[in-house]
C-alpha cells in the first residue's frame, strides 16, 4: 500500500492470510496506525524507516535505513521551516486549500503558482490527499516540529477600547473578524478559571 488509513488498517483483520503471519509494507505510516497494527499482531515495514516482525521466535523492532527519496516521494525533503511552505500547510490544515488554488493563494498572500507547486509537492510527500485534505496526524505533526511561538513582553495587558494602540498592535479586540491575538498556555487556562498544578 502506498499511504493505508485507518479503514485499510481495520479491513486487514477480516482479509484472509495466506501464511501464518501477516506484514504491511507502505511508503508511510503514521505512529497511531504503526501502534495499531501492533496491538493486532500485524508486521509492518514502513518505507520512511520503521520494520516490526514480531512474531517468536523472530522479535524484530527496530528504525532501519528509509527507502532512497526517489522510492518514497519528496515528502522527506519537504522544508516545513521556510515561510511560504508553512502558509501553505496551515492553509491546509484549516481547509483553505479544499476553496481550490486560487482562492487557497488570495486567502494566504502567496502567488496561485506557489501553492499549486507546494499542494503538489504535499501531495507526493503523502501528507495531503487529492481533494486537498490534510493527512492527519502526519501533517499536523510537521507543522508543529517547525513552530516556535514568540513570546514578547509588554508594559501593560491589553485592553479592549484602547483604539489607536490596539490598531497598532492588531489584538482585535475592537474588530473580532479580523486579525488578532490570542492567550495561550496557562495563562489562558487560568483566565477560564482552571486548574493548575505545579509539579516539583
Amino acid at each position: 500500500m502506498s499511504s493505508p488509513t485507518t479503514a485499510d488498517i481495520s479491513e486487514l483483520r477480516h482479509r484472509p492470510m495466506f501464511g501464518p503471519f501477516a506484514v504491511l509494507i507502505a511508503r508511510r505510516l503514521s505512529a497511531t496506525m504503526r501502534s495499531d497494527l501492533a496491538q493486532q499482531g500485524v508486521g509492518f515495514f514502513d518505507a520512511r524507516g520503521y520494520l516490526r516482525l514480531w512474531r517468536r521466535p523472530l522479535l524484530v523492532d527496530i528504525t532501519v535505513p528509509p527507502l532512497a527519496e526517489s522510492e518514497v516521494g519528496a515528502g522527506t525533503r519537504l522544508r516545513f521551516d521556510t515561510p511560504s511552505l508553512l502558509d501553505v500547510a496551515l492553509g491546509v490544515l484549516d481547509g483553505t486549500a479544499t476553496a481550490g488554488v486560487r482562492a487557497a493563494a488570495a486567502a494566504l498572500g502567496r502567488s496561485p503558482g506557489t501553492v499549486s507547486k507546494l499542494l503538489a509537492a504535499l501531495r507526493v510527500g503523502l501528507l495531503v490527499d487529492p481533494d486537498g485534505e490534510p493527512t492527519v496526524p502526519d501533517l499536523f505533526d510537521s507543522v508543529v516540529a517547525v513552530w516556535h511561538p514568540i513570546r514578547v513582553p509588554l508594559a501593560d495587558l491589553p485592553r479592549a477600547g484602547s483604539g489607536a494602540t490596539n490598531n497598532r498592535l492588531q489584538l482585535g479586540f475592537d474588530d473580532l473578524a479580523g486579525p488578532g491575538w490570542v492567550l495561550a498556555d496557562s495563562f489562558a487556562a487560568a483566565a477560564w478559571g482552571a486548574p493548575i498544578r505545579a509539579e516539583r
